[in-house]
């Protein structure tokens, strides 16, 4: 049997979901999860392998989706549209909008409501790090839903696009995408997440490889639930510890 986690570990990871490298810091209470993610990590490279000569563009399988600038004056308690922003993407994970949510009374373009299937991406933020982390929403909001200015949406109908933003390749490319911005905020724009390309394996070796990756991740989602239950349920004891 592993060491319990520490109260400042279990604080740290509740706290983490801002955090680019979200599913590291999990991992480190639960070996399942860190095994899973070895794995999901070894099979997603190797299915962007550069040596496939099947290339797709980003362009040409999907489209991006600028987010919804409002103000202050458009918020509201209840009964508004959600609105996901970085605090939201779990990068690497599903798309967040169970917590710190804020919710506008105003009117969105169609295409700006979230679809099933969307990635949701870290356009701007004020710290480098955050730029291009990215969710995947599941389609189980019950609310209408989209993203605010500083995000963005890539929609695609390919669904092996929902991996390659988590490539080691997809990072180096954002990385370099920042080099040379003298704003204080550092951000990307639709074009830099559209021009980019991967290689990818053929049918049906690609649709082999869907079913495996999509078979680790609900593995994963579902032991990454069951940790966050683990921690929620530890914290609420060791603060009744101390009333």
């Amino acid at each position: 049997m592993g060491v319990p986690p520490s109260p400042a570990l279990l604080y740290n990871v509740s706290n983490a979901t801002n955090c680019p490298h979200f599913r590291v810091i999990i991992s480190s209470i639960s070996p399942l999860i860190k095994d899973c993610c070895t794995v999901m990590s070894a099979i997603i490279e190797k299915t962007f392998n550069e040596n496939y000569s099947n290339k797709i563009r980003l362009r040409d399988v999907g489209s991006y989706i600028r987010g919804l600038t409002y103000s202050s004056d458009d918020v509201v308690e209840s009964n508004g549209i959600f609105v996901m922003r970085s605090n939201n993407i779990i990068n690497g994970s599903s798309l967040d909008y169970h917590n710190n949510i804020v919710s506008v009374n105003k009117q969105i373009l169609t295409e700006q409501q979230l679809q099933t299937g969307d990635i949701v991406i870290c356009m701007a933020n004020g710290s480098s790090s955050l730029v291009g982390k990215s969710s995947f929403y599941d389609g189980d909001c019950s609310t209408p839903i989209t993203v605010g200015a500083f995000c963005g949406i890539y929609r695609s109908k390919e669904p092996i696009v929902k991996w390659l933003f988590q490539t080691n390749k997809y990072r180096r490319y954002i990385w370099n995408s920042l080099q040379g911005g003298n704003g204080a905020i550092a951000n990307l724009n639709g074009d830099d997440i559209l021009r980019m390309s991967f290689s990818i394996p053929a049918t049906p070796a690609k649709d082999n490889r869907i079913k495996l990756l999509t078979s680790v991740d609900t593995l994963l989602e579902s032991n990454i639930s069951l940790c966050d239950l683990y921690i929620s349920q530890k914290l609420y004891l060791l603060r009744q510890m101390f009333i």
